[in-house]
């Protein structure tokens, strides 16, 4: 999704939507996505205003970057779960292989 072109009613539609799919036992996944949520928006509303800038006239730093080095994080972060969850697989192979013998 791109922050500036996005609605804020389909944005907040969508938001909607998807939080009343949460079960309430999920309130650790729901926080979460609140968190997210509340990012966009504020993305959103500085992507709205005029340009900053800094007392010695340089613009100042791009909203969205913040998001973009979470969203990098996540990534990697869900590479090295599949990691893992592959290595874990391939023990348990290695494993039953072991006894079957």
């Amino acid at each position: 999704m791109v922050a500036e072109r996005s609605p804020i009613p389909t944005t907040t539609a969508q938001f909607q939507a998807y939080a009343r799919t949460i079960p309430q036992e999920e309130d650790e996944t729901a926080a979460e996505f609140v968190n997210v949520v509340s990012l966009l928006i504020f993305i959103k509303s500085r992507m709205l205003l005029p340009i900053e800038r800094t007392k010695d006239g340089s613009i100042a730093e791009d909203p969205r970057r913040s998001l973009v080095e979470r969203l990098l994080d996540y990534e990697q972060v869900k590479q090295a779960a599949q990691m893992l969850r592959d290595r874990r697989a391939g023990s348990h192979q290695g494993l039953e292989t072991i006894s079957e013998v």
